[in-house]
């Protein structure tokens, strides 16, 4: 097996963390040797050890709470963790650097990954995880798999002690998403994989979260105006956003979590999603060319960049 990233770096990536459920737990079992599935566990936040998930109005009035979790075996990890971890169990076998220009078959029928800097390349079997703009997917359906979504959305980090108390209190330990009028909602996922460890094994952990996280995800109906805030980063799209949610009548405690997120990591994005209609969702055949993940459900939100890794100064009003 091969695995070709256009990544140099491993940890490059515009994400944040990743649930992975029972199943995709079990078919890491299947794929990865029992120490790497250790450090996982090590290195992630079980929902087990969770509040309640909750959802609140634009002024943080409490509307209902979903389900007990204590029962539920999922777990949240870094995906640069993840990454590390996956890299590591490819071993020699992953090539970064390599970007994909497209996929087709050879004279006797043999799959070929195709390169813009390399050499063609055959192989048994082509899975493509190349995500919502997948080449892959759009050579098995014959064009585009996805489009706009007419939503734009926006992310960041905020650590949970750089809140003020009633704010700590308030979004507590567990995820939760507040909704408002003219289509803005703001999600709110809380990540911990020190004190909420789905496994107590310290001298595994690689997480590149240290300590109570809050990773939060928010989003506007996209317009002209919303549309120019993904050519802005860091602190500017910060208060962009902001003021975006105040217009919009959103009480400035319910905005904390966004007013003191570590303005590198706040980024913009697009969401994209497959039709609606029966006729061009159906299935490509099957064959020994497929997709998985982003690039089969076709169904993300596609960055114009992602959160760059940088130093800033405290900025006024900010407890670090």
């Amino acid at each position: 097996m091969a695995v070709f990233d256009r990544d140099v770096d491993v940890a490059a990536t515009g994400g944040y963390h990743i649930t992975l459920d029972a199943p995709a737990q079990a078919a890491l079992r299947e794929l990865v040797a029992p120490e790497t599935v250790r450090r996982l566990l090590a290195s992630a936040s079980a929902l087990r050890l969770r509040d309640r998930d909750a959802f609140w109005d634009r002024r943080g009035r409490l509307l209902g709470r979903g389900p007990d979790l204590t029962g539920d075996a999922s777990i949240d990890v870094d995906r640069i963790t993840l990454r590390l971890l996956l890299a590591e169990a490819v071993g020699d076998d992953l090539h970064l650097g390599r970007t994909v220009s497209g996929v087709g078959h050879g004279d006797d029928g043999t799959p070929h990954v195709l390169f813009t800097d390399a050499d063609p390349v055959p192989a048994d079997l082509v899975v493509g995880a190349d995500g919502a703009h997948s080449l892959v997917a759009r050579h098995l359906a014959g064009g585009p798999t996805n489009r706009p979504a007419g939503i734009i959305g926006f992310s960041g980090r905020t650590l949970r002690r750089d809140l003020s108390p009633g704010e700590q209190r308030r979004l507590g330990p567990r995820s939760g998403t507040a909704i408002g009028p003219r289509g803005a909602a703001l999600y709110v996922g809380f990540l911990d994989p020190v004190g909420n460890a789905a496994l107590d094994a310290p001298g595994l952990r690689m997480s590149v979260t240290t300590g109570p996280t809050y990773i939060w995800g928010a989003m506007f109906p996209e317009s002209a105006a919303t549309d120019s805030l993904r050519d802005l980063h860091g602190g500017e799209l910060q208060d962009a956003l902001l003021r975006g949610f105040r217009n919009r009548g959103w009480a400035g405690h319910t905005l904390e979590v966004i007013a003191r997120a570590d303005p590198c990591s706040v980024a913009a994005f697009r969401f994209n999603a497959a039709s609606t209609r029966a006729t061009e969702l159906a299935p490509w055949p099957a064959g020994r060319i497929t997709a998985l993940g982003d690039a089969a459900h076709r169904r993300e939100g596609s960055r114009r960049g992602h959160p760059r890794r940088c130093s800033s100064a405290p900025r006024s009003g900010r407890r670090r």
